[in-house]
């Protein structure tokens, strides 16, 4: 059901929920934050590679925006928070833990 508060904002079909989904398969991991590397690698112009302490000193940039998920939920106003990769690296492709992709438009807009 659509909230009369999220107008336009949720696509038809879909169901506003307050909750996050259980978003994972499995056991959640257990990362030893000592040995965590960020790696940007690949089609890129040089290789760089941050450790847990050199990712934070990125800096942090906060992105608010709703999610739609494919089964049927909407999630409006999420805040998100961390290194933006667009600013820091220009990705367009990032490859993750657990075999997690996702691709990135360059020229949409973000606050960097």
């Amino acid at each position: 059901m659509r909230s009369p508060a999220a107008g336009s904002r949720v696509p038809p079909g879909q169901y506003v929920t307050d909750h996050w989904p259980v978003l994972h398969y499995g056991p959640v991991p257990r990362v030893d934050l000592a040995a965590w590397r960020f790696r940007v690698f690949g089609a890129v112009e040089e290789e760089q590679v941050w450790d847990y302490e050199a990712f934070r000193a990125l800096g942090r940039t906060e992105v608010r925006c709703d999610v739609h998920c494919v089964t049927r939920w909407t999630r409006l106003d999420n805040r998100f928070a961390g290194a933006s990769a667009l600013k820091n690296c220009h990705l367009k492709w990032f490859s993750g833990f657990s075999g997690f992709s996702i691709s990135i438009n360059p020229s949409a807009p973000t606050p960097v």
